[in-house]
């Protein structure tokens, strides 16, 4: 490592130190936060999934054998296919 970048580091470390003094932030509460906010944002993530997978499984249920329908009305309009194409 090149010292002009560890007193970059070191002048840094200083500044972020400092400023987590003024805040009244420990190094373990900060990592702490950091944690609860993942749980948070996992916790969002899967009851958006939990709420949306209802609406998209009620939603199938109609929309789903509809398509299918619809494509087999479409296969039986159509001529058959030749060997030439």
């Amino acid at each position: 490592m090149q010292l002009r970048t560890i007193i970059k580091l070191v002048v840094l470390s200083a500044f972020v130190g400092l400023l987590m003094v003024i805040f009244g932030i420990s190094p373990s509460g900060f990592w702490e936060g950091v944690a609860r906010f993942f749980r948070w944002l996992w916790d969002i993530l899967t009851s958006l999934l939990d709420w949306g997978l209802i609406y998209i499984v009620t939603g199938a249920a109609i929309v789903v054998p509809i398509y299918l329908l619809r494509r087999l009305l479409r296969a039986r309009k159509r001529p058959p296919k030749s060997a030439e194409d």
